[in-house]
């Protein structure tokens, strides 16, 4: 089984890909171009490429962010990333298929 999680940072954002043991079977990093829409391309482009090294396509991911997400709202918040805050983020990442 292979897992993919992403790192949502405020100067890169990075895809890993780990066995079933915990090992690194990809990873990918790419500048976080600080622009909410583009850095949600971003995302999907890494996912895609560490799935890709991987040679599995996943259904979940499991994402990192610089704040939390709202339980009442769904909406980004306090996040130092500042573009993020306020956004439907989940909602935006299965939109633009970061996941499928």
């Amino acid at each position: 089984m292979i897992r993919i999680g992403v790192d949502f940072g405020g100067t890169k954002i990075e895809a890993a890909a780990l066995d079933g043991e915990g090992r690194f079977v990809a990873r990918v990093r790419l500048p976080n171009p600080r622009v909410y829409e583009d850095s949600l391309e971003v995302a999907r482009q890494v996912v895609e490429e560490a799935e890709r090294q991987a040679g599995v396509r996943v259904d979940r991911v499991g994402v990192g962010i610089p704040g939390s997400i709202s339980p009442r709202t769904g909406l980004s918040r306090n996040a130092n990333s500042f573009w993020l805050n306020d956004r439907p983020l989940p909602v935006d990442m299965e939109r633009v298929k970061v996941f499928q």
